[in-house]
């Protein structure tokens, strides 16, 4: 890039009255100053800011020669650097205060914005520049903007994992399953995915380099299996930070991310019907599941109803017997509570494909004639 006016980005350490005029500005803007001409000044803190009292500083020139290597020399005054550097280059001032600054230097930054030609940190807590890194290819408008302006860290979102699987949650006991599980990896401000793990009551049973679903071997479900899912996932990239400038600042590292638990969890039904005319009392498991209507997982509480007809003339509730006599059995046509009606016996009903029986309560009213339409219905 051919050096230019200031305003048209000249490197920093070139003419000093273009960058006092062009800077003034920013300057007063900043410390609410007026006619303050940043070089001349740099030596006087801001009202509540102390001078640099520590700086280590390397530069390099902004002149190169025909052949692209920098080949030239820079001599800055004492007022100019006094109080912000103690050498550069390793060079200290002479007697007169000025420090020899040679160096190379091709410009940098975007299109528009020339490199300062200096690299330095500054440490003084005081000091404007208090925690600013300058690289030699840094532009002079990027070292203003950190230097005027606080910056504000960027929001690292790490990876997170959830996991899915078909008809979760309570099953009849018995039943034979065979689970898809689908887990959902949501990157961030992550890594990519690596590996991906399927556990089974803590025991890792499929792995994938592809976030993939997976379908678990069809069993019989006796009691209750819960999956998880785990992903392992690279570095993170690099975010900027409010001044545009990246920053590391909680960059998300390589690690693993655990999904929630998907439970399958075994459970009883309760069945209940109408019976047909000159019915007997059930006392099978095999009746009693073949009633018509069921309800997965009974509860203190639940709720059941039966409709009759003149084709009926029985009716009956069964339940496990873990749970309380039913709290009333109301007739819809009359609301009279027929519970004294039913008669209840303990029979041993099996799950989903014979699995282990546990007692039930069996309720049962059989009426000496056929029922005229009406609804009675059970509260547990």
């Amino acid at each position: 890039m051919s050096q230019q006016t200031l305003q048209n980005n000249v490197p920093f350490g070139n003419n000093r009255t273009a960058i006092n005029s062009n800077f003034t500005e920013l300057y007063a803007d900043k410390h609410n100053h007026s006619n303050k001409n940043i070089l001349d000044n740099i030596n006087e803190a801001p009202p509540t800011q102390a001078s640099v009292t520590t700086a280590q500083t390397t530069a390099q020139n902004a002149q190169t020669t025909a052949d692209g290597k920098a080949d030239a020399s820079h001599s800055h005054g004492a007022s100019d650097l006094s109080g912000i550097v103690k050498t550069v280059n390793n060079n200290a001032p002479d007697a007169q205060g000025n420090v020899n600054v040679t160096g190379g230097g091709t410009g940098g930054g975007d299109a528009t914005e020339t490199a300062m030609g200096v690299s330095f940190v500054a440490s003084n807590p005081q000091n404007i520049m208090q925690g600013v890194t300058v690289n030699d290819t840094d532009s002079v408008a990027s070292v203003l903007r950190r230097m005027l302006r606080q910056a504000t860290p960027p929001t690292y979102l790490a990876p997170t994992l959830t996991l899915s699987g078909t008809a979760s949650g309570n099953v009849e006991i018995g039943s034979n399953i065979a689970p898809v599980l689908t887990p959902t990896f949501t990157q961030r401000n992550g890594g990519t995915a690596t590996e991906r793990r399927i556990l089974r009551g803590g025991t890792v049973i499929d792995t994938s380099s592809t976030v993939t679903p997976f379908t678990d071997t069809e069993f019989q479900l006796l009691a209750v299996t819960n999956y998880t899912a785990s992903v392992d996932y690279g570095q993170g990239g690099i975010l900027n930070d409010s001044l545009g400038e990246p920053d590391e600042t909680g960059r998300i590292p390589s690690g693993t991310v655990t999904s929630g638990t998907v439970s399958y969890n075994p459970v009883r039904r309760a069945f209940f019907g109408a019976l047909g005319l000159s019915p007997s009392v059930l006392n099978d498991s095999a009746q009693i599941r073949a009633l018509p209507s069921n309800f997965l997982n009974p509860v203190n509480g639940t709720v059941m109803a039966v409709d009759v007809t003149s084709a009926n003339q029985g009716i009956c509730f069964a339940y496990p017997a873990t749970l309380r006599d039913p709290t009333s059995i109301i007739m819809q046509s009359t609301g009279f509570d027929m519970k004294g009606s039913f008669n209840i016996t303990r029979v041993q009903v099996e799950g989903a494909n014979g699995a282990v029986s546990v007692e039930y309560k069996v309720l049962t009213m059989i009426n000496a004639a056929a029922f005229t339409n009406d609804r009675y219905t059970l509260t547990v």
